[in-house]
């Protein structure tokens, strides 16, 4: 089964189920416009609605093969893996509200968080010492900055990155960006 059927296949048997999720990770960069691979497929849910995820994807015939209280990882023969991010409720509910809808393919479309909110979780991700070398989280933000001509310059920009990506992260993207220039 490829990435669209297997994404199709969460979200309709999701929303049958009334589970709320939205796609993060690689497959929420490349709707924002910017092309790159993915291994696996990002989801974030809310930590009330966590065990019923957990039944919905055994229920598709996937295993959970690593589990912290924050992050379950997915596996099922012949698949691409699916990683679920779980949040507090109280982040849920802001992430969701401010939640953007993204067209996957024509008549199907998904929620991703808005931008920003990407950004701080990209930035939060880069910093986790658990992290595969081969990550792309920090070089996504950068693209995302590009792209959607995001500016270091705007307060509420810079203080996203500084808050979840720290100082260094901050210098490291004004340096990547003006090469740019």
């Amino acid at each position: 089964m490829d990435d669209l059927e297997q994404l199709k296949a969460i979200f309709s048997h999701s929303e049958e189920a009334g589970l709320e999720c939205l796609l993060i990770g690689g497959h929420a960069v490349i709707l924002y416009a910017v092309p790159r691979f993915t291994r696996d497929i990002d989801l974030l849910v809310s930590e009330d609605q966590i065990r019923e995820w957990r039944i919905l994807l055994e229920e598709q015939h996937f295993e959970c093969y690593y589990e912290t209280p924050q992050f379950a990882q997915f596996r099922k023969q012949g698949s691409t893996d699916v990683d679920v991010m779980v949040v507090r409720q109280p982040v849920w509910d802001r992430l969701w509200h401010e939640a953007v809808e993204k067209e996957i393919v024509p008549g199907f479309a998904v929620g991703v968080p808005a931008l920003l909110h990407l950004i701080a979780m990209k930035l939060h991700a880069s910093k986790a010492a658990h992290r595969r070398p081969d990550a792309m989280d920090f070089s996504d933000v950068i693209r995302l900055f590009r792209i959607h001509g995001l500016q270091l310059e705007d307060e509420d920009v810079s203080a996203i990155v500084e808050r979840y990506g720290g100082e260094e992260a901050l210098a490291s993207l004004r340096a990547a960006l003006e090469q740019d220039d």
